[in-house]
């Protein structure tokens, strides 16, 4: 890529205004000023200086001085659009210019994030930057050396005045930038490989001829049942996944956890992504822990296999089936409004752990306008039951298959072999698979503090969702000597996985429209 101008930009956010910016998520502070300088670097000459503040949209917690500030001025969207037809102004068209910044945290952590959440469409030149660390390691010292990674450090080794560096936010601190890009020019250095940031996440198989030799893989938990690969890929937004480095989990009822298996491109963005611990996504926080490639990787051999999927068009989920239901239903209930893949055979219902229908299926289309139509059909009725429609993938259709066997017809569409599917996988000792963790000794939780009137169909309703990981009567009442009920019972779940999470997303809620707290362990 050839680049013959860098925009130096700066940012400044909301966290150094704040006196409450300890108290403040990283999803909620924004931008507030962007210093920026552009560079010629054929005449080593800057073009343009400038300052400006950015309004944020929570404006909570300001002064009145930086109140009156903020309402002169453009919000993040327009700012950017200003400073686009300011620079092309100078240099006509922005192909050969590239964004320079201190580290990744500016493009990466701040404004990728802030624009999806804003929903505001970015120019190309902030999808690919240059950062002025690495660029001054490569051309001072070939070499790892962790000092030179912080701007002090290299403002002493190239001689520069310390008072010339401001350490509070500046437009002094965007011209000193300059200053150090015009040493290392002199130096003779060529700003040739900008770092990029992918436009979009790519979702395919994971390749399981590609090597994973570090630790980048990260696991998330707390999300929306609902929530899809596009969630995840924004919620991570300005961070470089792997394509097919997205794994949810399902359950071994095939129904989705809340977590996800994420692998990333390099070692910087993982780190980068587990500073997003405690961000929301939907109206949920997601925490985010660390975990190792080759547990990924293991995962991902059990899933998705490179020659186990041909190319059938697109899949749905339907979900809310009468038991009743066969396969020859489906295809009529969908018929209303599009058509099933081969008909019948492009039909899978999904078995519980007593190989019984659990009112789920996976029904295959012949391409994405099938699906869409299909799609018309989200909670119209079949035999007086509502049916919920979900769009579905490859990763999904085949944790199911490790679970539960498919019909000859079904797999022969898709091309898949049951056998590659219940291939051993050796584990790394160190790590607790996800599918071994599960013990029926810790499959059980315990409530505390029901109302004495509490039924099991209240206790239904309080698990909300997660009552489908609930065991069938599982649950158990506690009650004293004189049959009386103590507010005590016992819920048997389906897998360890699935007491974990009632435990951690139920503890110390209200039943109902109880004013008792339910303790839930």
């Amino acid at each position: 890529m050839r680049v013959d101008y860098l925009i130096s930009l700066v940012f400044q956010d909301s966290k150094y205004l704040l006196s409450n910016s300890t108290e403040l998520s990283n999803d909620r502070v924004e931008i507030t000023s962007i210093a920026w300088a552009l560079i010629d670097i054929a005449n080593r000459k800057t073009l343009c200086l400038d300052q400006n503040t950015v309004c944020p949209s929570d404006l909570t917690g300001f002064n009145n001085h930086e109140l009156e500030i903020f309402k002169s001025s453009p919000p993040l969207e327009d700012f950017l659009v200003e400073l686009e037809s300011k620079i092309s102004n100078f240099i006509g068209s922005l192909d050969h210019a590239c964004t320079m910044t201190i580290g990744p945290t500016p493009l990466r952590q701040s404004l990728h994030p802030e624009a999806v959440k804003k929903n505001i469409p970015l120019h190309k030149i902030f999808y690919s930057y240059f950062d002025l660390q690495k660029e001054y390691k490569d051309c001072y010292c070939k070499t790892h050396v962790p000092d030179y990674y912080t701007i002090s450090k290299i403002l002493r080794n190239l001689a520069m005045s310390r008072s010339d560096y401001i350490s509070r936010f500046d437009i002094d601190e965007a011209k000193m930038l300059t200053k150090i890009v015009f040493k290392l020019l002199e130096r003779g250095h060529l700003f040739r490989e900008p770092n990029i940031i992918n436009l979009v996440y790519i979702e395919c198989p994971f390749p399981q001829s590609k090597s994973i030799r570090d630790e980048r893989a990260l696991k998330i938990r707390g999300m929306p049942f609902e929530a899809s690969f596009y969630d995840i890929a924004k919620f991570f937004s300005g961070l470089n996944i792997c394509s097919g480095g997205i794994l949810i989990l399902l359950s071994r009822r095939g129904l989705k956890t809340g977590e996800a298996l994420i692998l990333f491109e390099d070692e910087e963005n993982s780190k980068l992504a587990y500073h997003r611990n405690k961000c929301h996504m939907a109206s949920r926080y997601i925490e985010i822990l660390q975990t190792s490639s080759s547990l990924f990787r293991d995962i991902s051999l059990r899933f998705v296999h490179e020659q186990a999927i041909q190319s059938f068009g697109a899949l749905a989920r339907l979900r809310g089936l009468p038991f009743k239901c066969d396969e020859e239903s489906i295809c009529q209930f969908v018929s209303r409004q599009s058509k099933v893949y081969q008909g019948s055979k492009g039909v899978l219902i999904i078995e519980n752990e007593n190989s019984l229908p659990s009112g789920d299926a996976f029904v295959l289309f012949k391409d994405e306008d099938e699906l869409e139509n299909a799609m018309i059909l989200d909670r119209t009725n079949l035999h007086e039951r509502y049916i919920e429609i979900f769009r579905s993938n490859m990763g999904e259709l085949l944790q199911i298959a490790c679970r539960q066997n498919l019909t000859p017809s079904f797999s022969k569409i898709i091309g898949f072999s049951q056998s590659a599917c219940n291939a051993p996988v050796k584990l790394d000792e160190s790590v607790k698979s996800y599918y071994d963790r599960c013990s029926p000794n810790k499959d059980c939780v315990r409530l505390r503090g029901l109302p004495y009137s509490s039924s099991v169909d209240d206790v239904l309703d309080f698990f909300g969702t997660l009552a489908d990981d609930i065991l069938p009567r599982g649950i158990h009442f506690v009650y004293n000597q004189k049959c009386q009920p103590t507010g005590e019972c016992y819920v048997q779940m389906n897998s360890y996985d699935s007491a974990q999470i009632v435990a951690h997303y139920l503890h110390r809620k209200f039943l109902n429209s109880s004013t008792r707290l339910t303790k839930v362990y």
